[in-house]
């Protein structure tokens, strides 16, 4: 086991590394080759220019306004990414349970509905409906609670998180289903029925525990869509997270500010896929 998470940390890094310099060879070609700026990325590189002018506060640092924007992403990812799994994976594995009365298809169906509308029309909708009906601030940045618990800001999390999530969590609910159902159609399960075997015991205990390995692969396959969606919702929503600090830094130019937003979410990928890739290797193990 230690040697694996040696092995898969190593592996981690290496992918790190590769889409750093990714990231770097995308920016030199899109500043100064294609849109024929003079400055290159290693000339005057200092974090401390990191910061958008749009995203500036009176007294505070860099390092202050991307931490806020850093916890407002993670309060999202958080909200949206558990979704996901918690609704994927409890009702998948309810659909491939009830798979004879189509159920997969009925739990996946007012997520995919929703999924039908593009996130940045949910998100104006809700503006729309904030302003005109409730007769409040439509955007995320209009107002702040100055003590107290924030539910606002909740409020706002979740108007960025549930349009990113709503689509991601029909995929997943179908992904879980369909790969229980696949083991459910080997033929040792017609086996074990004709041998007398209960339904609950055929299905928890052998189709589900051969498909773990399966579910497992498929813990992290949300998140870099997830990730990607993220920023433009949060800058249509005028949240501050790190959607909003990366298209102002893109805006700007400001190479400091794409290269600080893209390692973090570049990091927090991989180490979700590390996290994955290791539970993985000790199911692998157990079954040997």
């Amino acid at each position: 086991m230690p040697r694996l998470i040696a092995y898969r940390l190593l592996i981690a890094l290496i992918r790190l590394a590769g889409l750093f310099l990714l990231l770097l060879v995308i920016t030199e070609l899109s500043y100064c080759l294609v849109g024929g700026s003079s400055r290159h990325i290693w000339s005057g590189f200092h974090f401390s220019n990191c910061l958008p002018e749009s995203m500036k506060h009176q007294g505070e640092t860099w390092r202050a306004v991307f931490l806020k924007c850093g916890m407002a992403t993670l309060s999202v990812v958080g909200m949206a990414y558990g979704t996901v799994l918690l609704v994927g994976y409890g009702w998948g594995i309810l659909g491939a349970r009830l798979r004879r009365f189509g159920a997969t298809q009925f739990l996946a169906a007012p997520f995919s509905l929703v999924a039908c509308i593009p996130a940045f029309w949910l998100v104006t909708m809700v503006v729309v409906i904030t302003v005109f009906r409730w007769d409040r601030p439509g955007f995320a940045d209009e107002l702040t609670i100055p003590g107290g618990f924030d539910f606002l800001s909740v409020w706002h999390s979740a108007v960025v998180a549930f349009p990113i999530a709503s689509g991601l969590m029909a995929w997943q609910l179908r992904a879980v289903s369909n790969e229980i159902s696949t083991q459910a159609a080997e033929p040792y399960v017609r086996a074990l029925f004709i041998r007398g075997h209960g339904g609950e015991t055929i299905f928890y205990g052998n189709i589900f525990k051969h498909s773990l390995k399966g579910l497992i692969q498929l813990f992290d396959k949300s998140l870099p869509p997830l990730l990607g969606a993220l920023i433009p919702v949060e800058w249509a929503y005028h949240y501050r997270g790190l959607g909003t600090f990366l298209v102002e830094a893109v805006r700007e130019a400001r190479y400091e500010g794409i290269f600080l937003t893209g390692l973090c979410l570049f990091s927090f990928l991989v180490l979700v896929t590390l996290f994955r890739e290791i539970a993985e290797g000790a199911v692998r193990v157990q079954d040997q």
